[in-house]
């Protein structure tokens, strides 16, 4: 009899690798899958799949996300600007679609019953899995006991009796499946609230650049948690770094903006991403943005170079002045 094949949503995290382990020691073949954006993707994801034997899809979702999920969630945000339940919806939707191409026969996820107290409570376990369209397909290893019986138990693809009955927020049976699936439970597999749409400021800045730019860009989320952000213009803004390891990781986008640098004393990098990064009043202004952060008091100005081949030179200024552009 061939295998029974099954689609998992992998995040990285402990649960989701369980779910994983409990399904392959049943025979059912697995194949992971990854929905990527910047809010709460981890950049080691390939590394750890590979690490734990996980054949691992990686989808760029950011457009799709941002217009069905963040924009207008059907059940709304969580105290910050998370939709959780939408969120995990549309990973599952996103996951369904793939059943026919891959010949799966269902999905799966390492939720947990109660878990978290708003997403995965019963009611929104039920209701992540009306949204996503997968009734009756959609199997929870670590908690199916707990839940309603699925088309997979019914159909005998899965063993009901080998699933498991794990509810809440403590770790301990995670741990103890852990130790018998011989993996080293490290402090980077364990839920940390990772996602930055749970985080006040991150949250804040995110809703800002959704709000204000009309085209979403991967370099804006990409360097969300990076430096200082400044809206200067109509779709366009700026990105200072606050230290040498900010300033090495935007010299890494230089590609998708431009860079800005003060020259001749010690200061940041800078980069204008969107739509006017060539205009020369916005150069103007990022200049005076990025030299009121150098250190050295220069009374005759700072000089400051753009990758575009353009330079100025500009006055020190209190940046206290400049607190009306920040993000």
């Amino acid at each position: 009899m061939a295998k029974v094949k099954a689609i998992g949503l992998f995040s990285g995290g402990l649960d989701s690798i369980l779910a994983f382990k409990v399904l392959q020691d049943q025979g059912v073949e697995t194949v992971g899958v990854h929905f990527f954006t910047p809010f709460y993707s981890r950049p080691d994801i390939k590394e750890l799949a590979k690490r734990f034997k996980i054949d691992l899809i990686v989808v760029p979702v950011l457009d799709e996300y941002i217009k069905d999920v963040l924009s207008s969630p059907v059940c709304g945000y969580g105290k910050n600007f998370n939709p959780c339940i939408d969120c995990h919806a549309f990973m599952i939707r996103k996951a369904g679609e793939l059943m026919g191409k891959l010949g799966a026969k269902f999905v799966f996820t390492g939720e947990v019953l109660g878990e978290r107290p708003f997403s995965q409570s019963s009611y929104g376990l039920r209701k992540v899995e009306e949204l996503s369209g997968l009734k009756g397909y959609l199997l929870r290893p670590l908690s199916a006991k707990l839940l309603a019986e699925t088309v997979p138990e019914k159909e005998g693809w899965v063993d009901r009796e080998r699933l498991l009955d794990i509810r809440g927020r403590k770790r301990q049976r995670q741990i103890e499946l852990a130790e018998y699936y011989e993996i080293d439970v490290d402090p980077s597999l364990q839920p940390a609230g990772g996602c930055l749409l749970t985080d006040p400021f991150m949250s804040k800045r995110i809703r800002a650049y959704i709000r204000r730019f009309h085209r979403q860009d991967l370099v804006i989320y990409s360097l969300i948690k990076t430096g200082r952000h400044f809206f200067v213009a109509k779709d366009t803004a700026l990105v200072i770094g606050r230290n040498k390891f900010e300033n090495d990781v935007i010299e890494k986008y230089g590609s998708r903006g431009v860079l800005l640098k003060p020259v001749g004393v010690a200061g940041p990098l800078g980069i204008i991403f969107g739509e006017l990064i060539h205009d020369p009043a916005v150069h103007g202004l990022c200049a005076r943005i990025l030299a009121s952060y150098c250190k050295a008091c220069v009374a005759e100005g700072v000089f400051v170079s753009f990758s575009d081949g353009d330079a100025l030179e500009v006055k020190k200024e209190d940046r206290k002045k400049f607190s009306r552009y920040a993000i």
